[in-house]
């Protein structure tokens, strides 16, 4: 962690995740990398054995020696390049500022840079586990080699992993833990206030005698895992509510330690949908929760992936990585065979192209039941989506929801098909349930960052029918809790 302070000439590998805005100051346009110090691939790069004797790291000597041996793809390198990379003291975040926006419109999302130290660019390095920044600078930047962004991709990229734990009261028939099996009702879904990110639970339902209804019982599923508390924030109104997202962060921490076994739907892999993990990593509190989770995600090459895999790689947890195809398949899973959940994967675009690479074209929707709590037959939808286009979802899947969390936070979605024209952005935005007493829509937002929510773009879903906007940044206590008729701020 100390090397990039004390190290006045670092350069590191950067894998250009995503682009972000200053709240304050300058209000200039950047981009959030995920990079690892080029020490750390060099060898790996350069198919160099000496590099690697160099540097006396026997783990790194051991993890090249697989590699040139076996390759990026062999089972034995891939569980060993868990442990190396999956560190959180290897993979920092480093945001680079740039005061001309047509600059930072350069960078390809996914793509691999070079960045070293002594430039033109602002930049600021926040560690994995931590949200202020250890250092500042200037640096340079270069788009790496297309070897090395070959190379780099097959190092960092996930796989499936079937998970080694077994309950104990199953082991006779060899079943896996799992939080959901195919019989699990849902009461209902919290979006909880997480400042400029997105978390909902899933709520399961219970039959309760004493009231003859079903009523809720415990949260068996995350879709998605965001956390930004917003108590440094430059904005007032930001700081204001954070109280609302630290006392919420208290409760989906404790449900993880009470009750660890979790099924895990990431949207996609950006930071602020994933950084919940940046909470609990390496508090042993929460080895129950990595050994007996289930986690459902989008294939990626993002460096950070790697941690959360070797999380559940170490205690045994499991992880379907869902690829990214083009065209289409339009494939819908039931998640545990129950068909009160089930998950798409979102491929709007070809990935040979720089529009389809982005992680917001290939992401992974859900649509859940929310269950009538006095007749199991009646039940109404919700659509999950977070960050991901809603171009790239089937009309069949994403229409006729009585329930819909909004697109990228409610923010403005500048990539294409959507692009910054309403008309032809209005035309993917799923149409709701004909019922006027059902047309809710739901902003995870701060109300600031970002331009989230964005006042056009929720006159847009307005247009197009979601006429009863609820945001998280307005609720009460932070915590909207959608049902089959009802929505609670409690």
């Amino acid at each position: 962690m100390n090397a990039f302070k004390e190290d006045t000439n670092w350069s590191c590998h950067a894998y250009a995740s995503r682009f972000v805005f200053e709240e304050e100051g300058k209000m200039r346009s950047g981009i959030e990398f995920e990079v690892i110090q080029s020490s750390k691939v060099a060898a790996f790069l350069k198919r160099d054995k000496a590099m690697a004797l160099d540097s006396q790291d026997e783990s790194y000597i051991d993890l090249l020696n697989h590699y040139l041996e076996h390759g990026a793809d062999h089972e034995m390198f891939y569980q060993k390049k868990l442990a190396y990379f999956g560190n959180e003291e290897t993979i920092y975040y480093l945001t680079i500022w740039f005061d001309v926006p047509a600059e930072a419109e350069q960078i390809v999302i996914t793509d691999w840079y070079l960045l070293v130290e002594g430039g033109n660019y602002d930049y600021q390095l926040v560690p994995f586990m931590g949200d202020e920044p250890i250092a500042y600078g200037k640096c340079s930047i270069y788009l790496a080699n297309q070897q090395d962004r070959e190379t780099l991709n097959k190092l960092m990229s996930i796989r499936s992993l079937e998970g080694k734990n077994v309950n104990a009261n199953r082991a006779l028939n060899g079943e896996w833990i799992q939080a959901i099996d195919q019989n699990t009702l849902f009461w209902g879904a919290t979006v909880y206030y997480v400042g400029a990110a997105l978390c909902v639970g899933l709520l399961s339902a219970a039959y309760s005698v004493a009231l003859g209804c079903l009523v809720p019982h415990q949260t068996e599923a995350y879709f998605d895992f965001g956390y930004k508390s917003g108590n440094n924030s430059g904005n007032a109104y930001v700081r204001a509510n954070s109280n609302k997202a630290v006392a919420n962060l208290a409760i989906i921490s404790q449900d993880l330690i009470n009750t660890p076994a979790k099924t895990v739907i990431l949207s996609h892999w950006h930071n602020d949908h994933i950084c919940l993990v940046r909470q609990i990593n390496g508090n042993h509190n929460y080895d129950a929760f990595w050994a007996q989770s289930t986690w459902l995600v989008p294939q990626t090459a993002a460096p950070v992936a790697n941690i959360v895999a070797h999380n559940l790689n170490l205690y045994g947890g499991t992880m379907t990585v869902l690829p990214n195809v083009y065209p289409a398949n339009n494939q819908v899973y039931n998640v545990y065979n129950n068909p009160n959940l089930i998950l798409g994967k979102i491929d709007a675009f070809d990935p040979a192209l720089l529009a389809g690479r982005h992680p917001h074209h290939h992401g992974i929707y859900a649509r859940i039941n929310l269950i009538n709590s006095l007749n199991v037959l009646q039940y109404q939808q919700m659509l999950l989506v977070g960050d991901c286009t809603y171009s790239g979802i089937p009309n069949v899947q994403k229409n006729d929801c009585a329930y819909l969390q909004v697109c990228h936070h409610g923010g403005d979605y500048a990539l294409p098909p959507c692009a910054q024209n309403p008309v032809v952005n209005s035309l993917y935005i799923p149409t709701p349930k004909n019922d006027p007493n059902y047309r809710y829509a739901f902003y995870s937002a701060n109300g600031v960052t970002h331009g989230h929510p964005n006042a056009n773009i929720m006159g847009r879903h307005n247009a197009m029918g979601w006429t009863a906007p609820w945001r998280t940044d307005r609720a009460l206590t932070g915590r909207l809790v959608v049902t089959y008729n009802h929505i609670y701020d409690v």
